[in-house]
C-alpha cells in the first residue's frame, strides 16, 4: 500500500513542531493499519482523510488518483462532494436569516405565486424544508421521466420540470423526518428569489468568499479542472463528470481537502469570522429523524448522540457520481474528520471510526 503523510498546519516553535510530528506518526500508524485492514484499493483506488484535532490538522492520502497510475491525492485533489452540498445551503440560509432577509416560519407561498403551487403545497415552512420535514419525496415525482443517463441523473431536469412538479404534487402528510434532495432545490430557488441573483453568485459572495473558500465551486477553471480527481462507479469503471441542472443547493457543488478543513474550522470556531454565530447555530438539533431515538437534524446537519454519556457528533455524507464524501465533528473537544475517496463506495464508518480514535473511544476530556 502507497501513502502519504502531510501536515498542514505547521508550528513555528520548534518543541511544538517535534511533538507535532510525533502525533502525526502515531496517527499515521493507526489510520494506515485500519485502512489497510477495512479498505480495497481495488475498489476505491484512492482515499484522503483529514484529521483536526485542536490546533493540530493532519492529511493522509491512501492509494492513488487513478487506476494504473501511481500519482497520489494531495490536499488540492478536488471532488464533487455530493449531497455535502446541503451543508453549505444550509449555512447560506441561516445567514440570510440572521440578516432578518428570510424567516423560517415563513411559507412557500410566502415567496412563490399560489398559481404556480398546489394548493396542499401553501404552507410548508423553511423551517420544513430544511430540516426534512416538508413531506417530500426524495426526488420529485416527475424526475425518473427526465433520468436519462443512470450514471448522470440530474443532468436533464430542467427548472420547468420543477415547476410542472411542484403545481401538480398533491402533499398528503407533513411534519414527519424525510430525507429528500428536493427541500434544498426549493431553499435554492427562494434564495434566488430573495436576493435577485443566480444562487451560486450569492453563495459565493455571503459565504464562500468571507470564508476564504476559494475552491469550493460549481464552475472549475482550467487549473482545478486539471487537479479534479478522477472518479469510478461502483462497477469499477471511470465516472462522467457530474451535470446539474437544477439541483445546485442539493447536491451540485465540488470541493477540496484545504476548503472543506478550513470550513469545519469555522465550525469548530477554531477560525474567526463574522460568520462564526450563523454556522454554530447550523449544529442545534432541531427534530428527531426517527430513524434512531439517538439522530436528530438540524440545520443541514444530521446529529448523532453515540451514548448518553458522550458528546454530540455533527456529521453529513455526500456522493458525487463517482467520488464519496464525508464530514463529522466534535465541537466540545475541537476534533473533526474529513473523508474524501475516488469512488462512490461509502466510508462513513471508516471517518467515524477515525473521529472515535482521536478522541480516545469517546471519553470526555
Amino acid at each position: 500500500m502507497k501513502y502519504i503523510f502531510i501536515t498542514v498546519m505547521m508550528m513555528s516553535i520548534s518543541s511544538a513542531t517535534i511533538g507535532q510530528k510525533s502525533a502525526g506518526e502515531q496517527l499515521e500508524k493507526y489510520v494506515s493499519k485500519y485502512i489497510e485492514m477495512e479498505i480495497n484499493l481495488e475498489e476505491v483506488p484512492g482515499v484522503l482523510i483529514g484529521l483536526i484535532d485542536g490546533d493540530s490538522t493532519y492529511v493522509f492520502s491512501f492509494g492513488t488518483a487513478a487506476k494504473g497510475n501511481t500519482q497520489q491525492l494531495t490536499d488540492s485533489s478536488i471532488f464533487e462532494i455530493g449531497s455535502l452540498t446541503k451543508v453549505f445551503t444550509a449555512s447560506l440560509l441561516q445567514v440570510l436569516v440572521d440578516e432578518g432577509k428570510i424567516a423560517y416560519d415563513n411559507t412557500l407561498a410566502d415567496y412563490i405565486d399560489t398559481i404556480h403551487l398546489h394548493p396542499s403545497l401553501h404552507e410548508i415552512t423553511i423551517w420544513n424544508l430544511v430540516t426534512h420535514t416538508s413531506g417530500f419525496p426524495r426526488l420529485p415525482t416527475n424526475f425518473s421521466i427526465k433520468n436519462i443517463d443512470s450514471n448522470n441523473p440530474y443532468k436533464y431536469y430542467t427548472d420547468t420540470d420543477l415547476q410542472y412538479f411542484l403545481k401538480d404534487y398533491h402533499l398528503l402528510k407533513q411534519g414527519t423526518y424525510l430525507y429528500s434532495h428536493l427541500n434544498f432545490v426549493l431553499i435554492e430557488k427562494i434564495i434566488e428569489i430573495v436576493e435577485q441573483e443566480k444562487y451560486s453568485e450569492v453563495l459565493n459572495h455571503k459565504l464562500l468568499q468571507p470564508l476564504h473558500l476559494s475552491n469550493t465551486t460549481y464552475d472549475l477553471d482550467s487549473l482545478q479542472q486539471e487537479r479534479l480527481a478522477i472518479g469510478y462507479l461502483l462497477d469499477g469503471t471511470e465516472a462522467p463528470f457530474t451535470a446539474v441542472s437544477t439541483f445546485y443547493g442539493s447536491v451540485g457543488l465540488m470541493s477540496d481537502m484545504q476548503d472543506l478543513i478550513q470550513f469545519v474550522r469555522f465550525n469548530l470556531e477554531l477560525e474567526p469570522s463574522n460568520l462564526q454565530s450563523s454556522l454554530v447555530q447550523t449544529q442545534a438539533a432541531q427534530v428527531n429523524t426517527g430513524i434512531s431515538k439517538d439522530i436528530d437534524v438540524g440545520i443541514g446537519w444530521h446529529v448523532v448522540r453515540p451514548k448518553r454519556r458522550y458528546y454530540e457528533v455533527i456529521s453529513h455524507r455526500g456522493t458525487g457520481v463517482g467520488h464519496q464524501a464525508y464530514i463529522a465533528f466534535v465541537p466540545e473537544t475541537q476534533t473533526a474528520v474529513i473523508v474524501l475517496a475516488n469512488a462512490r463506495n461509502s466510508l462513513e464508518g471508516l471517518g467515524y471510526f477515525m473521529l472515535k480514535m482521536i478522541n480516545n473511544n469517546w471519553r470526555r476530556r
